[in-house]
């Protein structure tokens, strides 16, 4: 959703379904943008539903991963 809580209409269809990204016990790799960014390059180890995205250039990965960490920090 636009706030981050992984309650969009897009995801109402998903399973599982997404996360909510304002929650800190959501992150299985760490919450800083560092962490962030590297899950997006890595993928979830040991899973198939969050795979690596690895053609995403570095500073977009960065950009990617500010804004996941930015959604924490906005209010509602």
């Amino acid at each position: 959703g636009v706030s981050g809580k992984g309650d969009g209409p897009a995801g109402l269809s998903l399973q599982p379904r997404p996360r909510n990204f304002r929650e800190l016990g959501a992150y299985r790799q760490g919450s800083s943008a560092e962490a962030i960014a590297a899950t997006l390059y890595n993928g979830l180890k040991g899973s198939n539903i969050m795979r690596p995205y690895r053609h995403i250039k570095e500073d977009d990965r960065k950009r990617i991963a500010e804004y996941v960490v930015h959604l924490r920090t906005t209010p509602e």
